[in-house]
């Protein structure tokens, strides 16, 4: 008997604030879902093609021509191999020019994947040039047509549709001219101080094994490092299928957190809402389950005849929040076009497993304090009917869900530091607001009550106020952290573009003329003084360069633990020149 009626308790309340728990909860759900589907999708990506996004198995960049000793010893062991050589130049049609990235391969490129050409796989034959469609639009030209590089005009033969081994490098941006390395000499663009990147590219032999055509590669790759660290190689590199497109996969986790801490603000809010709506229930409910205790219910009935509402409502809403988050990453992947691979591999179980567990973890973390309180609420609550507040639930409930909330920020962000100061400003915030909160409740509540003339209405909430000043504090403080958050978002997108904007100087260049040869140095002066003869011309001449001391000390790679210090001592840099100090320049010190 005493189970039908507490069947029937549950079955007639139908709370308002489960639509609102369920609400908060698939806005939370759908923003973080909607992040991980895409980054789940690109990180398969990543290791499905991870051999083609090399188009190798192995890869060894330099700024130098590579020593012939590495080429003799991947013929040795059998080794398939292709070279590359890529640099930023101008190609031109006439009048009209373009800057590109030139990329000279051997008929052996690429090693793993291929290029999607227009009009089909073909050879790149002596003579001929695959080019980016942007081309075609800048320097007027079609399919059939000659441009011209440097000492030498190629037919263009294809349009090159994607080159998945491309990069994200600077000179990568440019549009891409693909030619025969054969014909790179006849162009005469490599000299003295030339900006140019040196591949070998290398892969197992295809008759043998995967299991052993790794272990091969791996050995190659110890002897190459060897051979780096024992010479002191300068500028070179090595790409496996671990560490390949560095810049790329960097980028790709830095969007990853960063999109990730931008939707877990948005949980944030609706972590408030969670708790705000489980203190109300548990308010509202708290006669409810004075009653059933006088009828015999157990705490550990009530806890679960009301948390098993909540887990409903929980686990619908991280399903309804996964599906609206695939929809919007499927949106977004739409929306951005060529931006990423339009063939991306369908996403994995994860992110609506991930889903629905954020959901179930806001749930525990916010509204099982409230819940636990509420199944030990007195039966002497059915008779006297007073509000329901349990300040040692409030603080179980903060404390708890601030413990869930550490761990999904330091899941998601997967740095302690970023986590920590992320979480310490918003409970520095927490603080403020609360006492803020408290603060202004007593002291608008005794000028209310203080005023005689005011109606009743108005001195009777003076009173509530005073009755209630931590419930009061903790509800602005809530809708604080609320909407500071949402705030949070809108000065961050703004303050991102208005930080680049502002760091550009008035009249800033944004034209830059490169690769001026000696003899073509007057030509260009005369030129730009014929268009404007007001403004100043500033020629720098460049040089090659690399760092090799530190006040005296000689620098190398091995000094440092970041792969992105080793990279730049390593590498050589565009360095300019003068006798004298330019007008527009100020010496500081």
């Amino acid at each position: 008997m005493r189970d039908f009626l507490l069947l029937r308790w549950t079955l007639r309340y139908r709370s308002i604030e489960l639509f609102w728990l369920g609400f908060a909860l698939v806005l939370s759900v759908a923003a973080l879902t909607s992040v991980t589907f895409l980054a789940d999708r690109l990180h398969q990506a990543f290791e499905k093609d991870a051999r083609k996004l090399l188009a190798a198995d192995l890869v060894i960049q330099s700024d130098q021509p590579l020593p012939e000793a590495f080429l003799s010893k991947a013929t040795a062991d059998g080794f398939r191999m292709a070279r590359t050589v890529v640099f930023p130049t101008m190609a031109a049609n006439g009048d009209k020019s373009k800057l590109v990235s030139l990329k000279a391969v051997t008929d052996t490129y690429p090693l793993r994947g291929e290029i999607n050409l227009k009009s089909g796989k073909e050879p790149l034959e002596l003579g001929k040039a695959w080019i980016d469609p942007a081309l075609l639009a800048s320097l007027q030209v079609n399919v059939g047509d000659r441009i011209e590089l440097g000492e030498k005009s190629f037919e263009i033969s294809d349009v090159i549709q994607r080159e998945l081994d491309r990069g994200a490098g600077f000179m990568n941006f440019a549009p891409r001219i693909m030619i025969r390395e054969e014909d790179l000499a006849s162009t005469e663009l490599v000299g003295l101080g030339s900006r140019v990147s040196y591949r070998l590219l290398i892969a197992a032999p295809n008759k043998v094994g995967l299991k052993e055509g790794v272990n091969q590669v791996a050995e190659f790759e110890s002897w190459v490092k060897g051979q780096i660290q024992s010479q002191n190689l300068k500028g070179m590199r090595v790409e496996n299928i671990d560490n390949g497109q560095p810049l790329m996969r960097k980028t790709l986790d830095r969007a990853e957190k960063f999109l990730s801490l931008v939707a877990l603000l948005t949980a944030m809010v609706a972590a408030v809402g969670v708790a705000l709506t489980s203190q109300r229930y548990a308010a509202k409910q708290s006669e409810v389950s004075a009653v059933w205790r006088c009828l015999g219910a157990s705490q550990s009935q009530i806890l679960w005849m009301h948390a098993e509402k909540f887990i409903v409502v929980a686990i619908i809403a991280g399903v309804v929040g996964v599906v609206i988050g695939w929809l919007s990453h499927t949106l977004l992947t739409t929306w951005v076009g060529g931006l990423i691979l339009n063939d991306l591999p369908q996403t994995s179980f994860w992110p609506a497993i991930w889903g629905v567990f954020v959901s179930l973890s806001l749930f525990f973390g916010f509204s099982w304090p409230p819940l636990l309180a509420l199944s030990k609420v007195s039966p002497i609550r059915a008779l006297r009917k007073d509000y329901f507040v349990n300040s040692a639930s409030v603080w179980q409930s903060a404390l708890f869900g601030l413990v869930c909330f550490s761990s999904l920020l330091l899941w998601v962000s997967k740095d302690i530091k970023l986590a920590a100061i992320v979480l310490g400003s918003f409970i520095a915030a927490s603080l403020i607001f609360l006492g803020l909160g408290y603060v202004l409740s007593q002291f608008i509540g005794k000028k209310m009550v203080g005023i005689q003339n005011l109606k009743l209405g108005m001195r009777f909430a003076g009173l509530k106020l005073l009755g209630a000043p931590f419930m009061t504090a903790l509800q602005v403080a809530s809708l604080g952290i609320a909407l500071m958050s949402l705030l949070l978002l809108i000065v961050l997108r703004n303050d991102l573009l208005g930080a680049w904007q502002s760091s550009v100087p008035q009249n800033a260049p944004n034209r830059f003329l490169i690769n001026i040869q000696t003899d073509q140095k007057d030509g260009v002066i005369n030129a730009l003084k014929a268009a404007n003869e007001s403004r100043p011309i500033d020629m720098y001449p460049m040089v090659r360069g690399r760092l090799i001391q530190i006040n005296g000390k000689t620098v190398s790679s091995s000094d440092y633990e970041q792969e992105n210090v080793q990279r730049l001592v390593d590498r050589e840099f565009n360095l300019s020149y003068a006798d004298e100090m330019p007008v527009h320049n100020r010496l500081v010190d």
